[in-house]
């Protein structure tokens, strides 16, 4: 068994330069148990905030209660794991909000997917 068996890049931002709030696009958890959604922070005049949302719709997103980092601080990281249990009832879709003025990029790590092994995006490239 390999690692990327049971894990795999559910979601991304890419590095980028932000000025404000800036989402990600979303993930959906019916295929996945949990994330890990890992927010990197490179150089910070306003270190980011960092929170998670959920939707029914993949439309209209609301803040996940307990799901959020106040500051995340220059050349750190932030981590909040979220699991199915986690959102509201009829909710499958989660997103990413980071605000501030920063350099970040946010990936969301997908563990335990329902299909094994879980599907890839399409711009990951995996080394056995």
């Amino acid at each position: 068994m390999k690692p990327t068996d049971f894990l795999n890049i559910a979601g991304r931002l890419p590095a980028q330069a932000i000025t404000g709030a800036t989402e990600t696009t979303s993930v959906d958890m019916q295929l996945l148990r949990g994330v890990a959604a890992v927010c990197v922070v490179g150089a910070a005049t306003t270190p980011p905030s960092f929170k998670i949302q959920s939707s029914a719709n993949n439309s209209t997103f609301a803040d996940l209660t307990g799901k959020s980092i106040t500051s995340v601080a220059a050349n750190s990281e932030g981590i909040i794991n979220v699991r199915d249990e986690d959102l509201p009832d009829g909710h499958r879709w989660i997103r990413a909000v980071v605000n501030g003025t920063a350099t970040v990029a946010v990936v969301f790590i997908g563990t335990s997917a329902r299909d094994n092994p879980p599907a890839k995006l399409s711009t990951t490239t995996i080394v056995d």
